[in-house]
């Protein structure tokens, strides 16, 4: 929303109340009460309660079912529990949340992200130095969700080996194992939540498809609440954030790039390098949610 609005609020309260006509609701949803029309029978039996849906809270996030019979997240993503569960993501605090409205399909997007062949390209002076595409690789296809590594660069990964912890600006998180200090890591929870991590931070994208063409993402931050403590912190915040900018601009240019090859009556598709893996897993995913949907 525009920062104009005025009706933007965040923190802890005992009932909700509609901006546009102040109705009232409890925390459970029901109805509480409406100016000037107590006598309706309607709101005098408080019938008019907010909708019910099905929500759970897996890791930290809260994943909510509108449609009602969607499998439970927690079988769903159970796979990812051996992979993200050390990174304690219910403890950790958000320090940036950066909003982007990006003029592409949201499938482009997913499939930039979890691609590494892109870093000898798009990201050759930021992520190939430090995370060389040729070293990355892909586990094997989870039902919903993939993983893809990307190890540190040999020279770093000695460095670490010899007990100097590398690209490290926030505290470490605790209770990690000595190879996730290596590498960092990509994950898609199908369709479209993702998380890139570290040792000392998680980056966590919300996509919001709008459109065909047309989609919405914002990009989380979290670090450990430790982080804080640092007499630099400040700065180093600040300096993380206009780092996030940075590959954000990287990847939005190609990403529209590819949306308008996507569009030329010229466009073929073409081979796949093995590092875009990736691509091909995500889209047998689509493929098997068509053929369900077809089937249902």
């Amino acid at each position: 929303m525009p920062p104009e609005f005025g009706h933007l609020s965040e923190g802890n309260c005992t009932q909700y109340q509609c901006p546009y006509h102040h109705w009232v609701y409890g925390l459970d949803g029901a109805l509480k009460g409406a100016p000037f029309m107590k006598d309706h029978p309607e709101v005098a039996e408080k019938s008019l309660g907010l909708h019910e849906f099905t929500s759970a809270v897996w890791q930290g996030f809260v994943f909510v079912n509108f449609s009602g019979d969607a499998q439970p997240v927690s079988e769903q993503f159970a796979g990812l529990n051996t992979h993200l569960g050390r990174w304690k993501m219910a403890d950790l605090t958000m320090v940036a949340d950066i909003g982007w409205d990006c003029p592409f399909n949201w499938k482009v997007l997913v499939e930039n992200f979890m691609e590494p062949y892109h870093h000898a390209g798009a990201h050759h002076t930021l992520f190939q130095p430090i995370m060389p595409a040729q070293g990355c690789w892909t586990d094997e296809e989870g039902e919903h969700f993939q993983v893809c590594h990307l190890p540190l660069s040999e020279q770093l990964q000695r460095k670490v080996k010899a007990g100097q912890p590398q690209l490290l600006s926030f505290a470490p998180i605790p209770g990690l194992l000595e190879s996730d200090f290596l590498e960092w890591t990509a994950y898609l929870a199908a369709p479209t939540t993702l998380w890139f991590v570290a040792a000392d931070r998680v980056y966590w994208y919300r996509l919001q498809p709008l459109a065909a063409g047309l989609m919405q993402i914002r990009t989380t931050l979290l670090v450990h609440p430790g982080s804080a403590d640092s007499e630099n912190y400040p700065q180093t915040l600040a300096d993380e954030v206009e780092m996030m900018r940075t590959f954000h601009l990287e990847d939005m240019e190609m990403c529209g790039a590819v949306q308008s090859g996507l569009g030329s009556t010229a466009y073929t598709p073409g081979p796949l390098c093995s590092l875009e893996q990736p691509i091909w897993l995500f889209q047998r995913y689509l493929a098997r949610q068509i053929r369900q949907a077809q089937l249902a």
